[in-house]
């Protein structure tokens, strides 16, 4: 049975089929097999996703209110800990640097549990701050969110506790490879944090998600410099307060900008646009409609595409592999569970042989 559901639309295999003139089979899975090499470190605020499943109920007979019925209750390792899960699958050596909360149950043990045993935590608890919960009510068949509740605290860090940070990762960059940054804009990456890392860092990939806390005050260009970034549409619309200009023009300024190599640009049913340092760019398709849960895909693409940017793999084939890394991800609900090296091996397989 093919690992790709439903086969390919029309554009689809217009594109496979150039880019098999391109590359062969065994170059892409070549690929994948040399970044296990590659000594990983994740940077980025943990977030425990919650998902709670509901059944509507009605109207409530004197207020314009919709009732629903709990039925069951779920939490995964979202934010950086879902990336060094990803992240953790490709490589043998990973590191995490990421962030908890005092306020309650601090959620490290949580946390702990549901990392791969590949990788290698340091949790920094900021006093009097709770960690990171996003809590989503849902209608499970088919899944629809109704509505979300988030607990956090977005002020800047102390500086005492920011200078704890500067110090651990001074210490860690040199031993790292690839420096993946997850910023979801929630206050533990601070201004003098992403100067270090811009500037120790042997290769920086970046995203910076713009969500309903940040929009308009959080954006890539914070960044001095980075050796690849994946952000989605909007949020390179926000980078660069263009909201009408051609989209691979964009890409190429926010590249020029902060000297990547590399820039990945994602259009969600519009697959990604990629642009690369030889002003070649390359929009690839999607590879699969099939899709339960688009929440954490771009943490994936992130995360994998990261590793093949810094491997200094070919822009078309990084666009490729992320492309099969979203298709994985979209059938997975949240961050339930990460996207496996032979999943992916046996999707990009299906697509190129």
């Amino acid at each position: 049975m093919s690992a790709v559901p439903g086969g390919l639309d029309d554009g689809a295999r217009r594109f496979v089929s150039a880019f098999k003139e391109r590359h062969t089979l065994d170059e892409v899975l070549a690929g994948l097999v040399a970044v296990r090499q590659l000594k990983a470190l994740v940077v980025g605020e943990a977030i425990v996703d919650e998902y709670s499943y509901c059944a509507p109920v009605g109207k409530t007979p004197r207020e314009a209110v919709v009732v629903t019925r709990h039925l069951r209750s779920e939490a995964h390792a979202g934010g950086a800990l879902a990336c060094a899960n990803h992240v953790a699958g490709f490589c043998a050596d990973v590191q995490l640097v990421t962030c908890l909360g005092d306020v309650g149950d601090t959620r490290e043990a949580f946390a702990r549990e549901r990392l791969r045993p590949n990788v290698t935590p340091c949790f920094f608890v900021r006093p009097g701050a709770p960690t990171i919960t996003k809590r989503r009510y849902v209608r499970e068949h088919p899944l629809a969110r109704m509505f979300e509740v988030d607990t956090f605290d977005d002020t800047p860090w102390p500086p005492a506790l920011e200078d704890r940070v500067l110090e651990h990762l001074e210490r860690t960059l040199v031993t790292r490879d690839v420096v993946i940054v997850a910023d979801y804009g929630h206050g533990f990456l601070g201004e003098r944090v992403v100067s270090l890392l811009a500037e120790r860092a042997r290769f920086l990939a970046v995203n910076t998600q713009a969500n309903a806390a940040n929009l308009g005050f959080h954006v890539v260009t914070r960044y001095p410099r980075a050796g690849y970034v994946s952000i989605d549409e909007p949020e390179l619309r926000l980078a660069t307060g263009d909201r009408w200009g051609p989209l691979g023009d964009l890409a190429d300024r926010v590249r020029s900008r902060l000297g990547c190599a590399v820039i990945s640009v994602t259009r969600g049913a519009d697959g990604v646009l990629v642009s690369g340092p030889d002003g070649v760019r390359w929009e690839i398709p999607v590879f699969s409609r099939d899709v339960v849960d688009r929440m954490g895909a771009g943490d994936a693409h992130l995360s994998v595409t990261a590793l093949c940017a810094a491997a200094r793999m070919p822009a078309d084939v990084i666009g490729l592999i992320g492309m099969a890394v979203g298709a994985l991800a979209v059938r997975v609900v949240g961050n339930r569970t990460a996207v496996e090296p032979g999943a992916l091996r046996r999707f990009v397989t299906d697509l190129v042989s």
